[in-house]
């Protein structure tokens, strides 16, 4: 029955996006894949920290932060040795935190446990990267394909310093600058 309104012409046929939108698409899914990765990879690497009773999480904000990788990559280096000189690793108001943070790094992180955070925290690294450069390829096919971009559902340029792309891909003003 639906072939036979087809083929008269009465069922209006598919909506296929041009093809620099469906690439962006594809990559914008890509994106949110390694997205995803990289939050299984801080969970983990998180749940190793917990499992070796190292605090981190409960004294610092982000766990990922500046102050907080410098602390990690120290342990890292001797995990036997967890009474090392944390004040030069620490930066701006994580000074004031210095006894608390004493006591988070006061666990115990074995051999195995210390290789396995060590290949998380690379892991995670990479995927920091292959995002990067994922970013990268996106904005430059935005750029080249603005005016495909035009439609509002793809493209909504607010008062804010933002760009919406497809959802949940933010692009700060001064990128889109950077390639135009």
């Amino acid at each position: 029955m639906v072939a036979d309104l087809f083929k008269h012409d009465l069922v209006a046929g598919s909506f296929m996006p041009p093809l620099k939108i469906r690439q962006l698409r594809d990559l914008m899914r890509y994106r949110f894949k390694l997205t995803n990765f990289l939050s299984s990879e801080k969970n983990r690497l998180q749940n190793s920290l917990t499992v070796s009773n190292i605090q981190l999480g409960n004294v610092v904000s982000d766990t990922f932060g500046k102050s907080s990788m410098n602390i990690i990559e120290k342990l890292l280096k001797n995990p036997l040795d967890t009474t090392f000189d944390i004040e030069p690793l620490i930066h701006g108001s994580m000074k004031n935190k210095l006894p608390e943070l004493e006591l988070a790094i006061d666990g115990f992180i074995t051999p195995e446990q210390a290789e396995k955070l060590k290949v998380i925290k690379q892991h995670y690294e990479e995927l920091q990267s292959r995002k990067a450069d994922l970013e990268k390829i996106i904005l430059s096919l935005a750029a080249s394909q603005m005016a495909c971009f035009a439609v509002p559902s793809f493209l909504v340029v607010t008062r804010s310093s933002y760009f919406r792309l497809a959802p949940p891909l933010y692009i700060p003003q001064y990128y889109l600058r950077a390639i135009l």
